[in-house]
């Protein structure tokens, strides 16, 4: 039993006083992260498995449309915290979602054919520009590109910003030492929930019930949809309920919120601080190189898997089985491994495991690609594999190494680096992953041509990766054992 209770504090390391605030923010990253998870998996399939859009569109989208969504946003953001409460922060931007979503599934996905601009989309697509068919077609199915884009832009503002944000204003170092591995242990499970889920409405008749006189695709995508709006508003509730409860809680910097001033927030000034900061730049170079490796090797590998897996179901289903296997994996090394490893060792230990374990698979995969007679199999095994490693990585040591090298500054910096760092940056890495696309396309003209190119890129940014970590020193982060 002795045995027992030190394994059960060491893994939940919370005091009984701090049952209710952590049990609200758990409960609030799980489900933020469901929704994530579910919009993902569902997003990639609603684009790449439409024949008109497909696999070639996705850069055209993280370019064009994507990167000033997610501006726009960052910019809302900035403007709304310099003036409003966090609390109305968060109420006004996950409400937009909400009410996004259920026109989705009430009026554009019902009337899409009504909505659709066939007209505007086939004038693109007629200019004698390259490329203008993958513009025609986004344009052409607007409903869908926003739902992908709108689907990312969740990711980054909801849980990088918000809820993050919100979480280290409420906590001091210490409680982020303790709270943020059992968060992310219990976070962890929410992959393998949203998995079921969506494996639930794939195969389940549940989901005629809901929308009968649709297709099994169309009645699955709706569904999930709806699963999100719902999770949604409980979101929104437990939000309410954390600040009533914590608003003036922990530290000062959640009573002085407005100290932020307008002009600290432009997007000039952020990049300015990012560069004139050399913490701040080389947790920017961190977090880019995480996303753009991340993004390049994704849409390589859906490239694979789009050949195997034609069906929109089928390859939801995939993509499904991909996520509970992640979130499982995750779960183990949260159980123990990842808050051990974070106490005891030094944090650029801790930070450097996720672009080590990465290189592993690429390195095998740039082989593949070098040996054209090997299976395609493999080639989508190992781009599988990456992709795995690098959401199991993310959801355990990436994001709980960023988040302790948040907390130590002050309530200004931290707004200015979750907007920049968690906002700007990732999609920029995006954005940049997805112009090289585009400029390699309009020499090779094919994307099979293209993957030993930025493959062999890869190779080069994730020894930046690695050289840009292991520069970062965190002053006020002391491992309980020896490094």
């Amino acid at each position: 039993m002795p045995q027992l209770s030190r394994w059960f504090k060491c893994v939940f390391p919370i005091d009984r006083s701090e049952y209710i605030k952590f049990f609200l923010l758990a409960t609030i990253c799980f489900l933020v992260c469901t929704n994530y998870t579910l919009l993902r998996t569902i997003k990639e399939t609603l684009v790449i498995t439409k024949p008109e859009m497909g696999i070639q569109i996705i850069p055209f989208l993280r370019t064009w449309m994507l990167m000033p969504i997610m501006l726009f946003f960052v910019k809302m953001y900035a403007f709304l915290s310099a003036r409003y409460k966090q609390a109305d922060v968060c109420y006004s931007l996950i409400g937009f979602f909400l009410a996004f979503y259920l026109l989705f599934i009430f009026i554009f996905y019902p009337y899409e054919e009504f909505f659709r601009l066939d007209r505007l989309g086939n004038w693109i697509s007629s200019w004698h520009i390259p490329f203008s068919e993958q513009f025609g077609a986004m344009v052409r199915y607007w409903i869908f590109s926003i739902y992908y884009c709108l689907s990312e832009v969740w990711g980054t503002l909801v849980v990088l910003i918000l809820f993050w944000g919100v979480s280290n204003r409420s906590n001091t170092v210490e409680e982020a030492k303790r709270f943020y591995s059992p968060i992310l242990l219990i976070t962890n499970l929410s992959g393998f929930f949203a998995s079921q889920i969506s494996l639930f409405f794939s195969k389940s008749s549940f989901r005629d019930v809901l929308f009968g006189g649709q297709n099994i695709w169309s009645a699955t995508l709706l569904s999930i949809t709806l699963c999100v709006c719902f999770f949604t508003v409980a979101i929104l509730f437990l939000f309410y309920l954390f600040f009533q409860r914590f608003a003036n809680d922990s530290k000062p910097s959640f009573r002085k919120e407005h100290s932020v001033t307008k002009e600290e927030m432009t997007l000039t000034n952020l990049i300015r601080t990012m560069f004139n900061n050399k913490m701040f730049l080389l947790l920017s170079i961190m977090v880019f190189s995480y996303f753009f490796t991340s993004a390049i090797m994704e849409i390589t590998w859906k490239y694979y898997l789009q050949q195997l897996y034609p069906n929109s179901n089928d390859f939801n289903d995939y993509l499904s089985h991909c996520t509970m296997y992640i979130s499982l994996i995750s779960v183990f090394l949260a159980l123990g491994v990842t808050g051990n490893l974070i106490r005891k060792f030094s944090w650029r230990m801790n930070a450097l495991i996720t672009p080590v374990a990465l290189f592993i698979p690429l390195f095998f995969l740039v082989v593949s690609n070098f040996y054209y007679e090997i299976d395609p199999y493999y080639r989508a095994f190992f781009g599988a594999l990456y992709y795995c490693l690098s959401r199991i990585c993310k959801f355990t040591f990436f994001d709980l190494s960023k988040e302790v090298a948040t907390v130590e500054f002050s309530a200004v910096e931290q707004i200015k680096i979750k907007t920049a760092v968690d906002g700007i940056v990732p999609k920029f890495a995006k954005t940049g992953e997805s112009i090289l696309l585009q400029l390699l396309l309009v020499f090779f003209h094919s994307f099979a041509l293209i993957i030993p190119t930025i493959l062999i890129l890869m190779f080069v940014v994730h020894f930046l990766w690695a050289y840009s970590t292991a520069e970062i020193k965190i002053k006020h982060f002391a491992p309980e054992g020896n490094v």
